[in-house]
């Protein structure tokens, strides 16, 4: 009851509000009429433009008030008025402007020439005053978070004068509980040096920062650039490092995908800002032309990458997402985290296993894919350097049962996620990942249609570095082990890896989905290589700590499987540009397929035999028998490769 009775209060203010405006409005055109006649006239009107403005003034008044609502006038909040708000009173008094010319003329009823175009200048400074005078007085009497001055004011300095710190002034000046002063902007761009911006200046530029922040007191640094690389946040927080100020940011564009900037949405500077490279270049028309309509079917939708490729899948509107993960903790994670718009989609959970080949064909037997995802997979190498035969029976053979019920049952495309682990593997995993490429793309040049119309499956792979801050990676290892006053551990001082933000990693996988043309291997733009010992440095500091004086950094070694560095081709591999210039074609040699398939059913009777060392043989002999660069890498033996199991 309560409920009702607050919304019947609502409804009843914002009709009288409307109603305020109707008549506010049927005075002041009037008012725009009689005082353009006032001034064309200078103060003696003749009694007949008198008679003859009564004439048409109801049918004037309420066709112009008819215009007004049609065009949104009384369904703004016109105490956040903005520029949006000034062309919408423009368009209206335009419009009333021309009815007052028609009607006068339809009904015989002229007026000077001069008086039409004085009404009009005169209607758009009262009707748009009239509305902004809300604005004006709702801000009478509040605290400015540009003005207020208090000692309890925290100063903070907003770097990025563009579109996202104008908004960044708009939502602080919303909201003065905050208890915030801008004291300044700060961008590189010379031309708005000086200017004002929301009342708030333009201070300086980004190399200046430690002067400003001292001259001015500043207590945070918030950077409002969501497309600003990693080289930029990494400059800007180096330069505040120095000071006593907490910097802050917005969201990348990886994670802002709607372009909304809130207050909410300011985070502290975390490691994958640090490291994040140029955005991605995404061709939403390509993409939207295999996705929209579809039902996709995204597997290991529960992990890291599975679930990113599924919130970002939802963006381009396919039929049906069938989301399939054999852990149902992870699956509901998923589900938790999926966007509002996700309603608009129909969304089908599916707890399986890939390696079960009946369910697996009775989920492609029931949902009809036309597009698969398939980042199923066991990626811990330490793990699967212990658990071998479980890293070939899903890694392989759980990636083939996917694969083959696609073509069965007449999926189109079909996307493999490797790693770079599968260049010259020295692991397990690696060397799993390596042969599931191999299957695929050997799946893909073999098929024939069967009958006339029949459409081959378009199987594509695409590799890709270390995932920031996806589950078991180096990064939550490491925030786990500050956040418990370490020490952290590094393997080696000189080990580097390849890393990419997980919305960066997915958005260039479904990319490389929209360009493949079926057979090709993908390698993603991973950027420079980095440092673990320097990677784990900069969290140290970022958590406000110092490293090796607060918190003490662990040499603990490479473990079994482990490379120092990982490499982006393999030996004889090539790299070939594609249209988009984050992906790259691998020009990569492949058995035939008969000779890796006789060797894949070895593996297979191997395996399920429970041989695990013939099995680890066996392996390395699939990895190393596609070309003779392979083979040197081999030839010391399957133990020095992989381990005698």
């Amino acid at each position: 009851m309560r409920l009702l009775a607050f919304r019947a209060h609502l409804l009843s203010r914002h009709t009288y509000s409307k109603a305020l405006l109707l008549g506010g409005d049927a005075v002041l055109l009037n008012i725009a009429v009689l005082g353009a006649l006032f001034l064309r006239f200078e103060g003696r009107i003749p009694a007949l433009y008198i008679a003859r403005y009564m004439s048409i003034i109801a049918i004037y008044t309420l066709t112009s008030l008819a215009v007004f609502h049609a065009l949104g006038l009384y369904s703004r909040i016109w105490r956040y008025a903005s520029s949006s708000d000034i062309v919408a009173v423009l368009k209206a008094v335009t419009g009333a402007a021309g009815l007052l010319l028609l009607w006068t003329y339809l009904l015989s009823s002229h007026l000077p020439r001069s008086t039409y175009i004085l009404n009009w200048i005169i209607a758009f400074l009262l009707v748009g005053g009239h509305r902004f005078s809300f604005r004006f007085l709702a801000t009478i009497g509040q605290p400015s978070s540009k003005t207020s001055i208090g000692n309890d004011h925290r100063r903070v300095l907003v770097v990025g004068a563009g579109e996202a710190g104008t908004m960044v002034l708009k939502e602080f000046d919303k909201h003065p509980e905050l208890g915030c002063r801008i004291v300044g902007l700060v961008d590189d761009n010379p031309a708005k040096l000086g200017l004002e911006i929301q009342g708030v200046r333009v201070v300086g530029n980004t190399t200046g920062l430690p002067d400003l922040i001292q001259d001015f007191g500043v207590e945070e640094v918030i950077i409002a650039i969501p497309s600003a690389p990693g080289r930029v946040i990494r400059s800007i927080h180096s330069l505040c490092a120095g000071s006593n100020v907490k910097v802050k940011t917005l969201p990348g564009v990886y994670e802002l995908l709607n372009g909304e900037v809130r207050l909410d949405r300011v985070r502290e500077v975390q490691i994958e800002d640090l490291l994040g490279r140029e955005p991605v270049d995404l061709d939403v028309e390509k993409v939207a032309m295999y996705l929209e309509g579809q039902v996709v079917l995204v597997t290991g939708a529960g992990g890291s990458i599975g679930s990113e490729i599924c919130r970002q899948i939802i963006r381009f509107r396919p039929a049906s997402l069938v989301m399939l993960d054999h852990d149902e903790n992870g699956m509901f994670e998923t589900l938790m985290t999926l966007p509002p718009n996700s309603k608009m989609v129909d969304l089908q959970t599916v707890i399986a296993d890939i390696r079960d080949w009946n369910r697996v064909a009775e989920v492609f037997a029931r949902y009809g894919p036309a597009v698969v995802f398939h980042a199923a997979a066991h990626k811990h190498v330490h793990f699967m350097e212990q658990n071998p035969i479980e890293a070939i029976k899903t890694n392989v053979f759980g990636t083939i049962n996917v694969a083959r019920n696609a073509v069965r049952y007449g999926t189109a495309r079909f996307v493999l996620i490797s790693t770079d682990k599968a260049v010259n593997p020295s692991s397990v995993m690696g060397a799993t990942k390596r042969v599931a490429e191999m299957a695929l793309l050997n799946l893909n040049h073999e098929q024939v249609p069967g009958k006339p119309g029949d459409r081959a499956t378009e199987f594509m792979v695409v590799r890709f570095g270390n995932v920031l801050g996806s589950r078991g990676s180096v990064v939550p290892l490491f925030r786990s082990q500050i956040a418990q006053g370490g020490p952290v551990s590094v393997t080696d001082p000189h080990m580097t890896r390849y890393f990419m933000t997980i919305s960066e990693a997915v958005q260039l996988v479904i990319q490389a989905g929209a360009v493949g043309e079926g057979g090709q291997l993908f390698a993603l733009d991973m950027g420079e290589p980095v440092s673990i010992m320097e990677l784990a440095e900069k969290m140290i500091r970022l958590s406000g700590y110092e490293p090796n004086v607060d918190i003490p950094i662990e040499v603990v070694g490479a473990r079994p499987g482990e490379k120092l560095c990982e490499e982006l081709v393999g030996p004889g591999e090539t790299l070939v540009a594609t249209a988009n210039k984050r992906i790259y074609e691998v020009k990569s040699p492949n058995s035939s397929s008969g000779e890796i398939w006789a060797m894949v059913e070895e593996l297979e009777n191997s395996v399920f035999g429970r041989n695990g060392v013939d099995a680890q043989r066996l392996l390395a002999s699939i990895v190393s028998s596609q070309g003779d660069q392979y083979r040197e890498v081999a030839a010391s033996s399957a133990d020095q490769l992989f381990g005698a199991g």
